[in-house]
Formats: structure tokens, C-alpha cells, sequence
């Protein structure tokens, strides 16, 4: 019997799926449009595993509970494909949330969010509220209140060299890069935009995330955006633990060690927004051949700067992270009512030969990569 299966898509989601059908048996073949495997969003992001913390604007609650459920399951999901997982990809455990006076969203409620947030996650440890004192000490007067929440941070690039050194070690698997696939055929044939024929498979797993609603043939009610953020090195100790601004304006600062930061400002780093999905993950290369990263990352320092007490970056950064972000939604994040604060309508969709994965946010890609093992054996999906 044949046991076949194409994996679309070579960042955390294609990874893993390909790791984890390889476990049950499958022999897989993983096509990427980049030179390179993990080039897009899951090198690229801030390295949070969002728990929901961040999802305050769904006052339906129901993001915060989808994702707390499945981010709470993280590592040990992970570890259930990757095994050991490698040393040194967790930064840290706690995040500082702070409130900005211009927030959506008040103090009381914003710490009620955070509070629940860490109940649905099974955390012992709860929200610590920073005193006055210290927040000061901290912060700048911009800053209205602070919490101290017990999340995760890992360091994408180390998770996701650990992740390719283990595709590399699979005979099984077989990776196939500067393959822009273009359509899926339900009789498991694979194209690429040339119109040339990739390969018949018994399955296809559609994990291209910023293609993916061009593969899956639709898109309504979905949108990319481009985000930027920066390696830089840091003149002065800054915070000891990541720090995030919630609920508008919207940034991050990720203490990476050596004297090294990850830092994001949302306004200085979106760099496009579109509804049309109809270029793919093309769209993206456009774009980043026009950003003026410079502009953004001086914008990102000065802002960091005015908030974060004695906090100065180099004047040059050392590196760009950069990528694209599917998420349900036709206005950006800065509008409070945007259904990009909605992260519910994730999952694994099949039809025929052909399942797509939309994971929401990177945290739910272990759970979904175990689910996409369990629908090549033609057993349903389990309800997350």
C-alpha cells in the first residue's frame, strides 16, 4: 500500500507535520518556495508562545480560551515529535505586560484578562501586579500600570535549527527547496507556478501559511500583514525579564543575553496590510524589497527609549526579523473591533486528499502537526 504524503510549507507547522507523518509511517516529502527551511514568520516572530495573554480585545474570551488550552500544552506537545528538546530555545518565563496610557483597554480589565488568562493556562504561579515603586523604576510615567504573568518565551532560531537538524536525520523525509507550489489537485498532484507537475501523493498537507488560503483556493475574510522587528545590542542592563505593551500601542522587548535584544514596535513595524491574497507569499517579497527597515527600527528605538528607563539600543541594528502573519480579518490591529484579535477559526480543514492548517499562532503548531499524523491515518481530528 502506498503511504505518501506532501508537505506544503517549510516553517514550524510543515516541520513538525513532516516529523510527525513520518512517525506514523509515511513517507514524506516537504516542499519549500525559499532556498531554505524555517525563512518565514516561525524564525521571524517575537519568540512568544502566546497563552492567550496577549488577546485581551476578544471580549468574547473565547481566543483566550482556545489558545491558553493549546498553549498550555506547548512543550510537551513538542517534545512528543521533536523529543528532547534543545537547550538553551527558552528564554525565559515570565513576561512583564505593561499597560500604556493610550491602551484599549483599562487597568481593572486588562488585569482580569491577564489573571483568567493564567487560570485556563494550569499555571501554579499567578499574575504578580508591579508596585508602584517598581514600576516607576521601570517605566516611564506613559506607562499607567504593569503585571509580571507566567509565560513562555523561547528563541525561534534555536527551536527551529533543532527542528532541521532532525528533518536532516529522517531518511523517510525529503525536502525539497526553491519549490513554489501554485495548486493541489484532489487526485494529490502537486504544481508549481510553472505549471510543472511536482508529484502525486496519497496526501497533502497545506501548512504554507502566508499561501495558504491562495492553495486552499479562497481567502475571504482573511488578510497578511508584514512585521518587522530587530536583533540590536544593548548599551544599558535594560529589563532583566521580556516586556510587552498590550492592547494598543503594541510592542516587545525579548532580552536574548550577551547583551542582545529582540525589540518590536507595532506602529514603526507593520510594514503592509492587504485583504488580497491573491499573490500569496509572494506578496511579502514585495514588500520587504521596499521597507525601510532603518526608519523602523530608529522609530522602534526612540519609542523604547521614551518608556523604558534608561534603555538604549546601538544606533545600528545587527539583524532584521522580519514576516508575514495570516490571520482572520479585514482591518489592521490597531482597530479595537479588528477580528485580527480573534484567533478561532484555526484548525486542520480537510477535504478529500487535501487538509489545511491554519494554526493561529505558533504555539498551537505541535498539537495540529499530532492532529495532521492522526487524518493521514483517516482518523478523525480530535476536537482541541
Amino acid at each position: 500500500m502506498s503511504r505518501t504524503v506532501a508537505v506544503i510549507g517549510g516553517g514550524i507547522q510543515g516541520t513538525l507535520c513532516a516529523l510527525a507523518c513520518s512517525a506514523a509511517g509515511w513517507r514524506v516529502t516537504l516542499f519549500e518556495r525559499k532556498p531554505k527551511l524555517w525563512q518565514g514568520a516561525s524564525a521571524n516572530n517575537e519568540g512568544k508562545i502566546h497563552l492567550g495573554f496577549t488577546y485581551g480585545l476578544d471580549r468574547s474570551g473565547e481566543t483566550q480560551a482556545r489558545l491558553a488550552k493549546l498553549g498550555g500544552r506547548f512543550e510537551d506537545a513538542l517534545a512528543a515529535i521533536l523529543g528532547p528538546l534543545p537547550a538553551g530555545f527558552v528564554v525565559a518565563r515570565r513576561v512583564i505586560y505593561a499597560r500604556h496610557a493610550l491602551s484599549a483597554l483599562e487597568a481593572e480589565a486588562t488585569e482580569a484578562h491577564l489573571d483568567s488568562t493564567a487560570g485556563m493556562s494550569g499555571m501554579a504561579a499567578a499574575i504578580r501586579r508591579v508596585p508602584l515603586p517598581e514600576l516607576r523604576a521601570l517605566f516611564s510615567d506613559q506607562i499607567t500600570d504593569a503585571w509580571e504573568v507566567p509565560e513562555t518565551t523561547i528563541e525561534p532560531t534555536v527551536l527551529g535549527e533543532a527542528i532541521v537538524a532532525r528533518l536532516g536525520r529522517q531518511a523517510d523525509i525529503d525536502v525539497v527547496t526553491n519549490a513554489d507550489v501554485a495548486e493541489l489537485d484532489q487526485d494529490g498532484t502537486v504544481w508549481d507556478v510553472r505549471g510543472r507537475r511536482l508529484g502525486q501523493f496519497d496526501r497533502l498537507l497545506n501548512c504554507a501559511w502566508d499561501g495558504l488560503a491562495q492553495l486552499n483556493g479562497g481567502g475571504a475574510g482573511f488578510c497578511l500583514r508584514g512585521k518587522a522587528g530587530f536583533i540590536a545590542r544593548v548599551r544599558s542592563p535594560g529589563p532583566a525579564v521580556p516586556v510587552t505593551f498590550c492592547f494598543g500601542p503594541f510592542g516587545d522587548v525579548v532580552p536574548l543575553g550577551a547583551g542582545r535584544c529582540y525589540v518590536s514596535w507595532y506602529p514603526a513595524c507593520l510594514m503592509g496590510f492587504t485583504t488580497d491574497l491573491s499573490a500569496g507569499s509572494r506578496w511579502f517579497d514585495r514588500l520587504a524589497a521596499a521597507f525601510d527597515f532603518a526608519a523602523a527600527y530608529r522609530l522602534t528605538r526612540h519609542r523604547l527609549a521614551e518608556l523604558i528607563r534608561g534603555f538604549e539600543l546601538d544606533e545600528q541594528y545587527e539583524r532584521v526579523r522580519a514576516g508575514p502573519i495570516l490571520a482572520a480579518g479585514s482591518t489592521d490591529i490597531h482597530d479595537p473591533e479588528s477580528r485580527l484579535h480573534q484567533r478561532t477559526a484555526i484548525g486542520l480543514d480537510a477535504h478529500g486528499r487535501i487538509a489545511t492548517i491554519n494554526p493561529g499562532k505558533l504555539t498551537t503548531a505541535p498539537w495540529w502537526a499530532s492532529e495532521a499524523a492522526r487524518w493521514i491515518q483517516d482518523q478523525r481530528p480530535s476536537s482541541a
